[in-house]
């Protein structure tokens, strides 16, 4: 076996990227301990909250002036309805400039900020090895500790040690239950979750959707290295991620898995391993029939009530699309919770902001669905199929769970997934062999 020489050159910028990913996957865990132990001033914690995103769009700032803002198929798309964003607050919007209007307004720019340093940052072969080398360690180790916390720690420690539902509640305005708990809302689940487990896992989330839809996509990578690499730890890695993800009870996450998964079945896997894993899951399938019935039964009753799941979901394709109230848009900032995320999006920027993310995912969509048939030469760490498989299996995902909720917009919920869409589009055709017609 030759010992390839790689030079490692240092990358300031791409560490520092590293660092925020960091940063937002443990924030709101740091926040909780530090509020609970600590009698530090409220406006340390606004600055808590704050500084990874000052550093986050100070870097993208950096990116553009020394790219030259250039813009490669996919994005353009992107771009455009990012710059419709800023032009339609500050031009046509009625509102006025609050703390909730920039919350809005950073939510709907995270995309093409992700995916536009995912682009300049991790562009190329060595970069893309320091990158997933560095997220399968993270993600072995919030999964580690999203099990052992939801296992073994009780919710007394939270209570007395980091009180996550005070901290939402008194720093971050989130209304969240179990005070008494010292857990979030949303670790307790919806109503009949309980028969499954006590709680659900939320990591250092503290919640289980940030968890579940954030890091999922790491079981197929480790799945993937297990496949080509044959070593007990990466075979470690996928069952420890797989079953932290269970523990989440998060149909969101299963939604994404389920797509990414079945694409990876449908392009990467092989005849013998397509087989293989049919029979694994026959093998599998009896002990968890019970889990799955029960599961879809609470969700199917929950839909059929009028929830508001069901509600926004139904309300979007009926009043919010067909009345034309909303085609123009309310302006950023107007719209409060709602349980669909193509409404969050229409009702703030009108039909064409939501138009031109459809076109986004659909072009970026075709762009990786070619790379993804054709047969790579080179011979990553992670094949460039799978990272194209795996983007594939985001962008259509997306397009389903817009439907639930704004997951799409969401920093730590969806921040790994925009930067491997990113890195994914940044791959050159150079480094495949293309397939004759």
């Amino acid at each position: 076996m030759t010992s390839e020489k790689v030079s490692i050159q240092k990358n300031p910028s791409l560490d520092l990227f590293f660092f925020l990913i960091v940063y937002f996957c443990v924030q709101d865990f740091v926040g909780a301990l530090l509020y609970t132990n600590f009698n530090l001033p409220k406006v340390f914690f606004y600055f808590h909250l704050f500084f990874g995103e000052i550093i986050l769009f100070s870097l993208f700032c950096i990116c553009i002036i020394r790219t030259g803002f250039k813009v490669y198929k996919g994005l353009f798309s992107l771009i455009i309805s990012s710059i419709l964003v800023m032009v339609y607050y500050f031009a046509i919007s009625s509102n006025r400039f609050s703390f909730g209007t920039l919350m809005d307004l950073r939510c709907l720019l995270l995309p093409v900020v992700l995916v536009y340093l995912a682009c300049h940052l991790i562009d190329t072969e060595q970069k893309r090895r320091e990158f997933f080398c560095f997220f399968i360690f993270l993600s072995f180790g919030l999964a580690l500790f999203g099990i052992f916390e939801t296992l073994f720690i009780p919710s007394k420690f939270w209570f007395n040690y980091a009180n996550m539902s005070l901290y939402l509640n008194q720093i971050k305005g989130y209304y969240a239950d179990y005070p008494r708990l010292g857990i979030s809302g949303a670790a307790m689940g919806r109503v009949g979750y309980g028969q499954f487990f006590p709680r659900r896992l939320t990591s250092t989330f503290g919640d289980p959707f940030g968890y579940a839809i954030g890091i999922s996509v790491s079981i197929i990578i480790f799945l993937h290295l297990s496949l080509r690499k044959r070593k007990i730890h990466y075979i470690l890695g996928c069952l420890v991620t797989y079953l932290a993800l269970l523990l989440t009870f998060t149909r969101s996450g299963y939604i994404l898995f389920a797509v990414v998964f079945f694409i990876f079945w449908l392009l990467v896997l092989n005849e013998k391993q397509k087989i293989f894993s049919m029979f694994l899951s026959m093998l599998f399938f009896p002990f968890i029939y019970n889990f799955l019935g029960h599961f879809i039964l609470i969700t199917r009753n929950e839909l059929q009530t009028n929830s508001a799941h069901s509600r926004d979901f139904i309300s979007f394709y009926t009043s919010v699309i067909q009345s034309g109230e909303y085609w123009i848009g309310m302006g950023v900032g107007q719209v409060g919770n709602v349980e669909s995320g193509y409404t969050y999006l229409m009702t703030q920027l009108g039909i064409w902001g939501l138009i031109l993310f459809l076109v986004f995912i659909f072009s970026c969509i075709r762009i990786i669905y070619r790379k993804a048939k054709q047969k790579e030469k080179s011979s990553e760490f992670v094949s460039l199929k799978c990272i194209n498989v795996i983007a594939l299996g985001i962008l259509i995902a997306t397009l389903i769970l817009m439907n639930f909720y704004s997951y799409p917009f969401g920093l730590t919920t969806y921040m790994i997934n925009w930067i491997i869409v990113g890195i994914a589009l940044r791959i050159p055709e150079t480094q495949y062999n293309i397939l004759s017609r």
